[in-house]
């Protein structure tokens, strides 16, 4: 989920010209998490021991959801939802 809201911006930069470079390399981005995050829950699933995991996630999304409504560069709601191309080399 987070690997296609960062890169929302897709949707609306995908055919300007100037941006190509940005927009096939997000593109390889998205495609090699997906393949990394398939990889995890099909073939290296029966080394994942759920007794062990003792991390709670819940406490890491709702921190990261608060976050990012208390501290966004601006608020749009793409802005707040997920970070959005700013005009600079930043991906």
């Amino acid at each position: 989920m987070v690997y296609l809201t960062r890169y929302v911006d897709l949707l609306w930069t995908f055919y300007q010209p100037d941006r190509l470079y940005n927009t096939v390399f997000k593109i390889v981005f998205i495609s090699t998490s997906a393949y990394t995050v398939y990889l995890m829950l099909n073939d290296y699933k029966p080394t994942h021991d759920p007794n062990l995991d003792t991390f709670k996630v819940q406490y890491l999304l709702g921190a990261s959801a608060v976050l990012a409504i208390l501290f966004p560069y601006s608020y749009t709601i793409s802005e707040v939802g997920a970070p959005s191309y700013r005009g600079n080399s930043r991906c």
